[in-house]
């Protein structure tokens, strides 16, 4: 295994500038962790194996996370992983993600967030309680893609979802008046 394979490893950057640790007492993924360091303003946490999952709950109530880089073999971040995680400024998916779901990063900073084409499901109230302002969905891969109810839960701009993507409009936030949908042109 190379020590910088994206695949292997999650950057992140904290307040304090000091290493996280994941809030969940699960030492089967404790023993995937082969290091977990922060050097020069970025936190690399290095796996064994590529990292296919965030677990539920993995890194739930951080309070000192503020960016984090989701490795590319990441298909799914669980129900509440970054949730409570309120300096959490700026997430980077990566194209492969699939799946964000329920709670996933509520309760952060998130203003703005870049949906892969990868990813077809966005579970209900994935973004709930941010200040998340503009989602912008970059063109699926996926003939289906799924938005759940409340993704988000103030006014917001969803940016990149064409006429034939399968979603409610009421599902964003408290009503239609708080979301405005910049549809994208069918070549």
């Amino acid at each position: 295994m190379e020590k910088d394979n994206k695949n292997h490893t999650l950057l992140y950057t904290t307040t304090d500038g000091a290493v996280i640790y994941p809030s969940i007492n699960d030492s089967e993924f404790h023993e995937k962790i082969v290091s977990n360091t922060y050097k020069d303003g970025v936190g690399r946490m290095v796996f064994k194996e590529e990292i296919t999952s965030i677990p539920n709950g993995l890194f739930a109530d951080c309070p000192n996370l503020q960016y984090v880089e989701i490795p590319p073999s990441c298909r799914v971040i669980h129900d509440h992983a970054f949730a409570g995680c309120f300096n959490l400024e700026e997430v980077i998916f990566n194209d492969g993600l699939r799946a964000v779901l329920e709670y996933a990063f509520a309760r952060t900073k998130l203003r703005k967030v870049e949906i892969p084409s990868s990813c077809f499901i966005i579970a209900s109230f994935a973004f709930a309680e941010t200040p998340l302002r503009i989602v912008r969905l970059s063109k699926p891969t996926a003939a289906y893609r799924y938005i759940g109810n409340f993704v988000v839960s103030v006014e917001c701009r969803i940016e990149g979802i064409s006429k034939y993507d399968d979603f409610c409009l009421t599902s964003f936030g408290f009503n239609d008046d708080g979301l405005i949908i910049n549809y994208e042109e069918e070549n």
